[in-house]
């Protein structure tokens, strides 16, 4: 449960074993590669070779989702979400006989994007033209004369009403040819010296149509282009009908898709492989633990190649691969939303937010029926994505939030609200049962300040956790120093504080008066601390003082006040969440009476409802959940700046390696 240890690793190997050493690399996937600046060897070049296989990709891309989208097959919804082909390796490998297809086919896409662009510049041809076919002469006999010109024009209806009246030059003929509810479609004849004077009056508002180049009648062109949009849409058909001919090919596109991008991932590194006369180097970052096992593999399977490992120095930056198995893991996710650790003197937060995390995230959900409901789900698509490992991770993340959930919503008594109260008396074994998991009801008559007591506890039991993650990091790295001054300081405010208010400004003496004592002492010394440290820290007398009362203050106002008042908000959520799901059923219940349906509509807005009262809950849950671990917790101990380890592996999108 820590930043897993990484070594700086750099292979040597000859340069014809380059294509078998990235073949093993991609299928071992241990080792993230790297570029180094190695002045005695030569820089490969792949460059023309990754630009072929991009173009390849492109046009796979493409013919895939061509024929995935024209292929009709039914399918169920568990073959939709999990449509991935299972293949062996070895067969894999092997490249399909596709690519002459695959190129026939794109010829015949770009064709058919062609008959598709011109359908639609026959169909807004058409739309334009429509308004018009009551015309009944021809545009080109319709548009000059010799001392005067038509427009067809558009405008909108206050504008044209006002379009005369407003004209500074008055206009021979204005016809109204058709309008909708926005515009009016008409025609103006102007004289010919008056001609962009009136243009210019109508671009201010409407537009002016251009058809110069059109022959005939508005209705002979618009008859015209139907006749051609008919004719363009039939080819389009028809070309569609031989391109969905090689939807039986789909499935083999998927898996020369998968194999020709890994072989494109290949070449990138390749190009950031180094080469001498014989020999070839690559250099990149391995977890220790792998190094034994990636040695064994080479020297077993791939002869005259040299391994070399070394220590990272602190001017290097090395990549973070977490080292949380079981219950830890899935909340990597929340870490990775914030950032990942520096790699030296760094800390993994992870196993430290967790159990906060999920307590927190059940708070503010706090419903038993949710709960369930989040389990349920979760379950169903872990089965359906059990190959896919960020899937899994988030899922698992998805059952602990649910499993929360569910004990908090049981201790509190919420049940979809209180549905348990509109259960009928046949079901009352499962009231009773479920009434004896009630320990707090947070709308009782002390439920409200006990459930907000309970908040704010928590809330300072992490505070101060924090502050002791960052003091234990001071003793890690050797920083005693630091230890007192930024560390056992602000402790020591935070712990005295609590018992100090509680005792003298809240008048709840739970401890004696000498222990009492004690916490004044402690805090007095540690104030002192701080206002040593800022007294040193700072020049001239004013500045000094001023820093050493403001130090204080932050400490008391900031860790103590503003930050444990914050975790109020899991109080906040939590009844709010309540409030609404009681809500949901005594709106639902109102429907009830009704003959004959009232039962079903009650069911549908109880659905309804609760399904959008789950789905702001549980992002407001998961939101505030999170705020509180990043500004709350993390801003105590937690400096990020990492980036995540990746190693170079297959990336499968449509296959799976049986």
């Amino acid at each position: 449960m820590a930043i897993s240890k990484i070594k700086k690793l750099s292979l040597f190997f000859l340069k014809e074993q380059t294509d078998a050493v990235f073949q093993f690399l991609q299928t071992k996937k241990v080792l993230e590669l790297k570029k180094e600046n190695l002045e005695k060897f030569e820089l490969s070049n792949y460059a023309k070779q990754s630009q072929n296989f991009s173009l390849y990709l492109s046009k796979l891309k493409k013919v895939i989702n061509v024929l995935s989208r024209l292929d009709k097959t039914k399918k169920t919804f568990m073959q939709k979400l999990s449509d991935r082909i299972t293949i062996e390796e070895s067969d894999f490998l092997e490249p399909r006989n596709v690519q002459n297809l695959c190129y026939n086919l794109t010829k015949k896409l770009n064709l058919l994007d062609e008959l598709d662009l011109k359908q639609i510049e026959f169909s807004e041809n058409i739309l334009d033209i429509k308004p018009w076919i009551s015309i009944k002469t021809d545009v080109d006999a319709l548009i000059a004369s010799k001392w005067t010109r038509t427009l067809a024009a558009i405008l909108p209806i206050a504008e044209y009403t006002d379009f005369y009246a407003k004209s500074i030059i008055k206009p021979i003929e204005i016809i109204e040819v058709s309008r909708t509810a926005k515009e009016v479609y008409f025609t103006v004849t102007v004289l010919f010296k008056e001609l962009e004077k009136v243009k210019e009056e109508i671009a201010k508002y409407g537009k002016i149509l251009h058809w110069e180049a059109l022959e005939g009648s508005p209705l002979e062109i618009y008859k015209k282009l139907e006749k051609c949009r008919a004719v363009y849409s039939k080819k389009s058909q028809n070309l569609q009908r031989k391109i969905r001919k090689n939807i039986k090919y789909l499935s083999e596109f998927k898996v020369e898709y998968d194999r020709v991008f890994n072989e494109w991932l290949k070449d990138l590194e390749k190009n950031n492989t180094f080469f001498g006369k014989h020999i070839a180097v690559i250099t990149g970052w391995i977890r220790e633990e792998n190094v034994d096992d990636l040695n064994h593999d080479l020297e077993e399977k791939l002869e005259t190649i040299y391994l070399l490992t070394e220590e990272p120095d602190s001017s290097d930056e090395v990549p973070i691969a977490f080292d949380n198995a079981g219950f830890f893991e899935p909340f990597e996710i929340v870490t990775d939303l914030y950032g990942r650790p520096k790699y030296h003197g760094g800390i993994d937060p992870t196993p430290f937010l967790a159990p906060f995390f999920i307590l927190f995230f059940g708070i503010c959900l706090g419903d038993a029926g949710y709960g369930a409901f989040l389990i349920i789900l979760s379950c169903i698509f872990l089965w359906l994505f059990r190959d896919n490992k960020f899937a899994k991770k988030s899922l698992k993340l998805l059952l602990f939030m649910g499993c929360s959930s569910l004990l908090i919503g049981l201790i509190t008594g919420t049940f979809f609200g209180n549905l348990v109260k509109f259960l009928p008396e046949s079901m009352d074994f499962l009231k009773n049962i479920l009434a004896k998991f009630v320990l707090l009801n947070p709308l009782g008559d002390q439920g409200a300040l006990i459930f907000l007591g309970t908040s704010l506890a928590i809330g300072y039991l992490q505070i101060c956790f924090g502050i002791i993650l960052k003091s234990w990091m001071f003793i890690k790295n050797r920083d005693f120093k630091g230890l007192i001054l930024d560390g056992l300081s602000i402790f020591g405010v935070q712990l005295a504080l609590m018992p100090i208010t509680l005792y003298y400004v809240l008048g709840i003496k739970l401890l004696p008066a000498n222990i009492m004592f004690g916490f004044v002492i402690l805090l007095l010394m540690s104030m002192g601390i701080i206002a040593y440290k800022e007294w040193t820290a700072n020049e001239g007398i004013v500045i000094k003082l001023f820093w050493c009362l403001y130090g204080n203050y932050a400490v008391i106002t900031g860790n103590f006040l503003s930050d444990t008042l914050s975790y109020a908000r899991l109080f906040a959520l939590g009844l709010s969440g309540g409030l609404l799901g009681l809500a949901v059923n005594e709106i639902s219940g109102v429907f009830r009476p009704i003959p004959f349906v009232g039962v079903v509509f009650m069911i549908i807005v109880m659905v309804i409802g609760h399904l959008f009262n789950l789905a702001i809950s549980f992002m407001g849950a998961f939101v505030h959940t999170c705020r509180l671990q990043y500004l709350e917790f993390f801003t105590k101990f937690f400096e990020s700046g990492g980036r995540e380890f990746k190693p170079f592996k297959r990336e499968n999108k449509y296959t799976i390696l049986s």
